[in-house]
């Protein structure tokens, strides 16, 4: 049976832009867990960023995506879908 997955809407890029502000540490609502950033056009510096945020209140995380430009500028999505943590266990013989 599959669990329902909440969906984290964000009104606006800056609502986004304030879970990777280190300066606005007194109105943490989020942590970042994971942030893989890959090269979309090196040449251009394009930078696309496949991030996993947790929800401090209730420890539930959500998957998002960013992208950074060459000049400074970002574009953050705004509809974050809730992930689930899996832990595998693998058996290695030496």
């Amino acid at each position: 049976m599959s669990k329902k997955r909440e969906k984290l809407v964000f009104e606006n890029e800056d609502e986004v832009r304030l879970i990777f502000d280190e300066d606005k540490e007194s109105e943490i609502l989020y942590k970042v867990i994971e942030d893989n950033e890959e090269v979309e056009d090196y040449e251009k510096g394009i930078y696309d960023h496949d991030v996993i945020i947790q929800r401090l209140s209730d420890s539930k995380f959500f998957r998002g995506s960013y992208q950074l430009f060459g000049q400074g500028d970002s574009e953050y999505e705004l509809e974050w879908n809730e992930v689930f943590q899996k832990t595998i266990t693998q058996v290695v013989y030496e």
